[in-house]
């Protein structure tokens, strides 16, 4: 199912009303390492001939992300950062307001993948960028598809309270269970959907709310996310639990990240406790 394009002016303003939180990328469930680099913002014009053999031109903004970990740097970068390389970039390149955004994420072994803007999403002190891979579509079923679709349905961002209002009514139509697990339909409506299922899904499971934090607190730190660390660590103590608890939680990680990783976390875990501290 295709999405409406995303403009780099949507982009933006998405981020600026959160200067001051650490900024994420994720794709797949895999978030970007601390001490990544924005090591390109590159203004893109194509003309092509579509498979209906008409013309087209359109403009992207692709933002290039080198997912490395440097331990120069202190945690994710911050928005405000992020905005700052943004209006340098815009000075002397010049991008377009109306242009769609793009991404290229990629390492020193892994080839740079593209995406597209799936999903900003505020957690805590952490706002979580979400992106997806570009897909291969054909235009004219696309905007064939767009021309029936309710534009309440059409949004990529959740945040709008109208978006997939109607789609999720019958949540069981857009997410099946197979093999116990859940599978969404793509799109807007399919992911609003899947995020209500898992929510659903943690409240009315069999762990209460304060292990879930610590066996989040523990995924983050196998990630090596420190941003995702210390919002666990603050949410996890929020719920009752324990400074020997989120220790414990950590350390159970040693033999899976090793030791240098989990005294790194553990570290982290020790900053949000002294903040906790009278």
């Amino acid at each position: 199912m295709h999405m409406p394009i995303v403009t780099t002016r949507d982009f933006i303003a998405g981020l600026q009303p959160y200067a001051d939180k650490c900024l994420v990328f994720e794709h797949g469930g895999r978030l970007i390492q601390p001490g990544y680099h924005v090591t390109e913002i590159k203004a893109a014009s194509y003309r092509s001939l579509d498979c209906g053999a008409r013309p087209q031109r359109w403009e992207e903004t692709i933002v290039q992300l080198w997912d490395v970990a440097d331990e120069s740097h202190e945690g994710h970068m911050k928005v405000s950062k992020f905005l700052n390389i943004w209006r340098k970039v815009d000075s002397t390149v010049g991008l377009s307001s109306e242009a769609e955004i793009k991404f290229e994420w990629g390492d020193d072994v892994t080839p740079a993948v593209h995406y597209t803007l799936s999903a900003i999403r505020d957690e805590g002190d952490v706002l979580i960028v979400s992106l997806e891979p570009v897909r291969a579509t054909c235009k004219p079923r696309d905007e064939w598809w767009l021309s029936r679709t309710p534009a309440n349905q059409a949004s990529r961002f959740p945040s709008a309270d109208v978006c997939c209002t109607a789609a999720t009514a019958d949540m069981d139509q857009t997410v099946r269970i197979v093999d116990g697990m859940p599978i969404a339909s793509a799109g807007c409506c399919a992911n609003d959907a899947l995020g209500k299922w898992v929510a659903t899904a943690a409240d009315s499971g069999p762990l209460d709310a304060k292990t879930r934090e610590l066996i989040k607190l523990g995924m983050a730190a196998a990630q090596r996310s420190e941003s995702a660390v210390k919002s666990h660590a603050h949410r996890a103590l929020a719920e009752g639990a324990s400074a020997e608890e989120l220790t414990h939680a950590v350390l159970l990680g040693i033999t899976t990240v090793g030791f240098p990783a989990m005294m790194t976390a553990l570290s982290w875990v020790q900053e949000v406790l002294d903040s906790h501290t009278p």
